[in-house]
């Protein structure tokens, strides 16, 4: 059995020692009829005290995982992301959160960053090896509120990305870097993309992964608040017609073909969340090199620990609703 305490051991000795001792006071000064309620409380600190100290059982082998590589998540969130084709009638964000989920897994060990964009980038996530961060990160994003919805380009982000890569690269020069592209390509506004060309220099090859269909998808409308009315889908007041049809939505993989081709990435067009190990395995990172590890595992025991802990909190509930009832009655209680 081996220790893996929260905090410094001689801290938590020091600490429950005083609590320990003052509880013990209280104990022995207690009328002998009321010790065994005292004594039952002294031995919930005690099962605590153990806790703090989380035993466990040494064995096992878990992976380390890859340790110098930087991953740009890149996000596209506009009202278009919100159609529904993707995989039946889901919406494209969530095949992008699913495949977030899948990448990040495949990546265990990296650090990880999240950039969403709009009509600008916005960095909702800065480097971690938090894997449920990044995950619970990718679960979160909803597409732009409808009302405030500006167009999409889908070059938005590069100002963003090249200046997180020229920190990262000036703070961790041994690292590679990589950026994965999640996007339907569309682009709305009436000026031409600039490239993600410049961003090439900064990583070591990338993934682009296309959303949608050319037969393409509807969207709800989004306004960031709860309502009892029926969401409604956005419709496609350029067309001149009463009422209004729906708009639809259709991915642009020329678009998506290019930015690939310029940061000298792999695309794929995600009709369904797949199996994403493949895609890993192709990223074209020239000076990766995948440091996995073996590390000694174990396993906690607190939950064997905490059993009895439950028990006696229950019994001392019971012991507080009882003198409550006693109080509220007007009953004499001890």
């Amino acid at each position: 059995m081996i220790l893996k305490p929260i905090l410094n051991p001689i801290i938590l000795l020091v600490l429950f020692s005083l609590i320990g001792i003052g509880m013990a006071i209280i104990t022995l000064r207690q009328p002998k009829i009321y010790r065994n309620k005292w004594l039952i409380r002294c031995a919930m600190v005690f099962i605590l005290l153990v806790l703090c100290f989380r035993p466990s059982l040494a064995g096992g082998i878990s992976e380390g995982g890859i340790t110098n590589l930087d991953v740009t998540y890149l996000v596209d969130t506009t009202s278009s992301m919100a159609a529904e084709d993707f995989d039946g009638n889901k919406t494209r964000l969530s095949g992008v959160a699913k495949d977030i989920e899948n990448i990040t897994e495949n990546l265990v060990g990296a650090r990880f960053s999240l950039i969403y964009f709009t009509s600008k980038g916005y960095l909702a996530l800065p480097y971690t090896t938090d894997t449920n961060a990044v995950d619970s990160q990718a679960k979160t994003l909803n597409q732009e509120i409808t009302f405030y919805a500006k167009g999409s380009s889908i070059d938005a982000p590069i100002d963003l990305v090249k200046q997180q890569l020229i920190e990262a690269e000036k703070n961790s020069p041994e690292r590679s870097r990589t950026i994965i592209y999640f996007g339907d390509g569309e682009q709305t506004v009436n000026s031409k993309p600039k490239s993600f060309e410049p961003l090439k220099n900064y990583i070591d090859g990338g993934l682009v992964l296309g959303y949608g269909t050319a037969a393409g998808g509807r969207m709800k409308e989004y306004n960031d608040f709860s309502t009892d009315e029926e969401i409604k889908y956005i419709v496609d007041y350029g067309q001149r017609i009463n009422p209004p049809p729906d708009a639809i939505s259709k991915i642009d993989e020329k678009n998506l073909k290019n930015i690939a081709t310029q940061l000298g990435a792999k695309y794929e067009q995600r009709s369904k969340n797949t199996d994403t190990a493949s895609l890993v395995k192709a990223l074209n990172t020239a000076k990766l090199t995948k440091k996995a590890k073996d590390v000694a595992g174990s396993t906690d025991l607190y939950w064997i620990i905490i059993m009895p802990l439950g028990l006696l909190l229950l019994f001392e509930a019971n012991r507080i609703l009882k003198l409550y009832s006693e109080i509220k009655t007007g009953k004499k209680h001890e």
